[in-house]
């Protein structure tokens, strides 16, 4: 059972291909300076690339400063951060007039089904510039929720992972973290729907079948 629970483990979780960071617990939480409230972006997320209106960030606010276009949160600010030590937080105070996004380009892991995160709500996500759908599959820790979106199309291809900020956020902020590669596929929306339907239709001729049957015999 135990080597069945690996196996069937492995298959709903492949490896994470050439991203890294995907949890944003490789944060070297160092401010710029002593009692800054910035961090150096590349410190703050490691292999991610930060914009603000499309422009690189190269510092990012910390320790739960959130009036920033972009900071990485820490349990100095339990609140902001949805699992381990660190998440990151898009959008902030008055940031109306532009979007905000975190970048990553690497490369799919073959076998990836869906791509599946925690989030508090609001942000567009795409792969190598091609728009993808989510879905809303649970709640997820401190009042967050589990989105995915069906990434089977981009096995092993490369291209750039961009999670931006919506306009629907309208001066807010979201958090993100714990982004992964599974190899469990989402739910098409409305197969369960058409087969009970189809389940309906179908029921009646079955009983007439059965009446026609029960007159003959």
């Amino acid at each position: 059972m135990l080597c069945l629970g690996a196996v069937v483990g492995r298959l709903c979780a492949p490896a994470q291909g050439t991203f890294q960071n995907l949890d944003f617990e490789q944060a070297i939480d160092v401010p710029t300076y002593p009692g800054s409230p910035l961090i150096l972006t590349a410190n703050a997320f490691p292999g991610w690339t930060v914009y603000a209106g499309g422009v690189p960030l190269t510092e990012v606010a910390h320790d739960g400063v959130i009036a920033g276009p972009v900071a990485l949160a820490d349990l100095a600010a339990p609140y902001l951060v949805l699992d381990g030590r660190f998440s990151a937080v898009l959008g902030g105070i008055g940031l109306v007039a532009f979007p905000v996004s975190i970048a990553q380009s690497g490369t799919v892991p073959a076998g990836s089904e869906s791509l599946r995160f925690l989030e508090s709500g609001g942000l567009l996500v795409s792969f190598a510039g091609h728009p993808l759908p989510l879905e809303l599959l649970g709640n997820g820790p401190n009042a967050s929720y589990v989105y995915g979106a069906n990434i089977s199309a981009y096995a092993g291809q490369y291209g750039q992972l961009t999670f931006e900020t919506s306009p629907s956020l309208n001066g807010g902020y979201n958090i993100l973290d714990d982004i992964t590669f599974s190899a469990q596929p989402i739910t098409e929306p409305g197969v369960l729907p058409v087969l009970s339907l189809g389940a309906l239709i179908l029921s009646p001729r079955r009983r007439r079948r059965r009446a026609r049957a029960a007159t003959i015999r």
